[in-house]
């Protein structure tokens, strides 16, 4: 673990999907998943799981989900290889979408990736974050429209810990001398709303670029911490379908 899958999605003629069927699939997903390993993914906290959807030129809906626990990989991947269930009802839509076959797009673990990062020659002290979806944080009990360093950080340091069994950062110093080290260097970000269940959250999307200095041991910890972003998600309500990112540098 963990693990990232893409499922093409066939809609009804005539139908047009956008990014905000990120929380129409998950109610889907639930309702399939009802006791057992729904319950698990019901939990308080920090779900141990992300999805969003990636719309293309062409209008074809892609469901991009990650599984971030080893114990929920098995019964999730029967779920979605069930030749008997590829049609799902999306109630707030009054329409069935077919679910083809699924793709494994990386299947790692925890340890590869600290591994990858940590021995790796070349490190990148320069990284572009694009947010798939529109992203955002909350603090203080506000929603947070403009990404920042701490924010960025903190969302990624506690994903990691919160699921990774084999290293746990789990050292408030540290997580300062990354946000310190850091800095967004450009950007190029629009205010959004995401629509979820009647609610319209205020967020952001587009990209930022990030310059990261000081040691290399905490370049190669960012740089470990934001490739995990594409399974993870960043900011809030990434089970919804808000926060789907991707890395670039």
């Amino acid at each position: 673990m963990p693990l990232l899958i893409d499922i093409p999605l066939k809609v009804p003629e005539g139908i047009a999907p956008v990014v905000h069927w990120g929380s129409i699939m998950n109610g889907a997903l639930m309702e399939k998943l009802k006791g057992g390993l729904g319950d698990t993914f019901h939990r308080e906290g920090l779900k141990p799981f992300s999805q969003h959807m990636i719309i293309s030129k062409e209008k074809q809906p892609l469901w991009r989900i990650a599984i971030l626990e080893e114990e929920l990989e098995q019964s999730f991947l029967s779920l979605i290889n069930s030749e008997s269930d590829k049609e799902w009802e999306l109630k707030q839509k009054g329409i069935k979408v077919y679910l083809e076959k699924p793709v494994v797009v990386k299947n790692e673990s925890y340890k590869g990736i600290a591994d990858n990062y940590f021995l790796k020659k070349d490190i990148n002290r320069r990284i572009k974050i694009v947010y798939k979806t529109p992203t955002s944080f909350k603090k203080d009990g506000e929603y947070v429209i403009i990404p920042t360093i701490e924010l960025v950080i903190k969302s990624l340091f506690q994903r990691w810990d919160s699921f990774s069994k084999s290293l746990v950062l789990n050292d408030n110093e540290v997580r300062d001398q990354l946000i310190s080290h850091c800095r967004i260097i450009g950007y190029d970000l629009k205010s959004t709303r995401y629509e979820l269940e009647g609610v319209a959250i205020s967020g952001f999307w587009g990209n930022t670029t990030l310059s990261i200095k000081g040691p290399d041991a905490l370049v190669r910890i960012v740089n470990m911490l934001l490739y995990y972003s594409t399974y993870s998600g960043l900011g809030i309500k990434t089970a919804l379908g808000m926060g789907g990112i991707e890395i670039y540098g």
